[in-house]
């Protein structure tokens, strides 16, 4: 949902105007500043070799590490999706990169909840 205020595309094109088709050029700029590409040559005309910049981190990347962290620091998986703007919490589930360590911290909790539970009844 766009705000009331906002007028226009969010990434403009060349003439300041219109939208632009893709972020490709923005986004491995934004990468060669953070120092996340690998320079790589490639041909260009008359065979004469040029320097490009990929990226090495993908444009959904800092996304899924924003719900990731969120889940792991205990956010459930409903707020950390209405954070990024998903309606299904399966979609946010796929987003959520749980490691073992992460998992045995999580079953710790319970076999304490249990003991909690054993000393009050």
């Amino acid at each position: 949902m766009q705000p009331a205020s906002a007028k226009g595309p969010l990434f403009v094109g060349r003439d300041g105007k219109r939208a632009r088709i893709t972020i490709r050029r923005p986004w491995i700029q934004a990468c060669k500043a953070a120092g996340l590409v690998e320079e790589i040559e490639v041909e260009g005309k008359r065979g004469k070799p040029l320097k490009r910049y990929k990226p090495t981190v993908r444009i959904h990347d800092p996304r899924h590490s924003f719900v990731s962290h969120l889940v792991l620091s205990g956010v459930s998986l409903k707020a950390a999706g209405a954070l990024v703007g998903h309606t299904e919490v399966a979609t946010t589930n796929r987003y959520a990169n749980l490691t073992n360590d992460d998992l045995r911290a999580a079953a710790g909790k319970y076999v304490k909840v249990l003991e909690m539970t054993k000393r009050s009844a």
